[in-house]
Formats: structure tokens, sequence, C-alpha cells
């Protein structure tokens, strides 16, 4: 098999006319001695790292390259085509490393516009606030109160309970293994996306973890109820 035949021609690093650089997506990559720097980013150039940049050829990958490589298709989205729809094909690169990292791109790209959604709704709620306060307000400055001599009798002090606030972290599980969860759903996201890499790798000692900020995710209705990718 000559060189040319293992040329990723769908994925591969493209050249730019009298240029020095690369292109892959829409990105530019600088070459700097083996490794690649995209934008303000650099990612070491492994040999496994650059047969992925390059050839169709997925032998002997470590999931360090993998990792590495994923962060730059991330970045460059260059598995995406012109209309913004996945570049498949038949090869055993696109089913064993493209389709995963495509999946992880759709899924992230999912909980962020649930949250962008969120967000909205909340900033809302707190925006209309103040005016109802304004208003009440208003109306108290207007009631007259009647004269008296007397001094008023002091407000007996309130023997309810304070309201609870919210912890900065949910727990779960009891003894050795209680599972410490954020409250913010960004780092929730964050979190998820970690664990499913890691299980997506073969790494199931982080099920419960992983199922547990799954519940909380489906809670704030940022996925679905029918959602477990795995």
């Amino acid at each position: 098999m000559t060189i040319a035949d293992e040329y990723d021609n769908a994925f591969g690093l493209k050249t730019i006319p009298e240029s020095i650089d690369f292109k892959l997506g829409n990105s530019i990559i600088k070459i700097q001695g083996n490794n690649f720097k995209i934008d303000k980013f650099s990612y070491k150039g492994t040999e496994g790292v650059w047969k992925l940049m390059i050839t169709n050829d997925i032998k002997d990958i470590s999931n360090s390259d993998f990792e590495t490589y994923k962060k730059i298709m991330l970045q460059t989205k260059a598995f995406l085509s012109e209309d913004g729809k996945v570049k498949s094909n038949r090869s055993d690169k696109y089913n064993k490393i493209i389709k995963p990292i495509y999946e992880a791109y759709k899924h992230i790209k999912e909980l962020k516009q649930k949250i962008d959604e969120r967000n909205k709704a909340n900033k809302k709620k707190i925006v209309k606030e103040p005016k109802l306060a304004k208003a009440n307000k208003k109306k108290i400055v207007k009631e007259p109160e009647p004269e008296s001599e007397s001094e008023p009798e002091p407000e007996p002090e309130s023997e309810s309970e304070p309201e609870s606030v919210d912890s900065a972290e949910e727990v779960f599980g009891k003894g050795l293994h209680t599972i410490f969860l954020p409250s913010d759903p960004n780092e929730l996201v964050k979190r998820h996306q970690i664990l499913f890499s890691q299980m997506k790798a073969g790494n199931n000692g982080v099920f419960n973890e992983f199922h547990a900020i799954t519940d909380q995710l489906i809670k704030y209705g940022l996925l679905d109820e029918s959602f477990f990718p795995l």
C-alpha cells in the first residue's frame, strides 16, 4: 500500500497553496517541531497523533493519542461538511474513531443548548421581580398611619425556622461510596462529559457517578429521561 492509498482524504490535513501551514476543517494548523498549534492551543504531536491526522491507519493508537486527536477534532470540527452534516463513510477510522467523537460533539452541543435556554428563562424571572417589589412599596408609602402618642409595641420575634439555603454540592450514597456532585449545572455538564469519555474507553468504575450526574441533569431538564448513551 502506498502513502497515497493511506492518506485520509476525508479527515486528514489539507495543504494551503503558497503556505507552510495546513488546514483542518475551518482552522489553520501550524506545525511547530512535531507539535500542532491551533489558535492559542498547542497539542503534542506523537507518532500516533500524526498517524490519525494524516492517514486512515488506526493500528497501535494509544488512549492518550485518541484523546489528543479528539480535542483537535472537537476544536476544528473537521468531521463536519459545509452543510453541517457529518462526513460519514464505511472506513474503520470513521466507525471506531470519528463516529464516537461526533457523538460526543452532539452530546456537548445539546447540553449547552439546554443550559442556555434554562439560563435565559431564569434571567427573565429575575428581571420581572423588581417591578413587583416596587409596586408593593408604593402602596405601603401611600397608606396613612393613625396618630398615636403611645409607643408602638415591639413586634414579637419570629420563632419560625430560617429558610434553608442550598448547599454548594449535593451528596449521594453512604459511607465509602459517597458521591459529591456540584450544584452548578455547568460543572455537572463538564464532569458528565469526562465520565462519558472514560466509559467509552472502557472504564466502568465511574458508572455510579455517571448515573448520578445523569439523574441530576434529567431533573434540571437538560437531558431526556430516555437518555443513556452507553
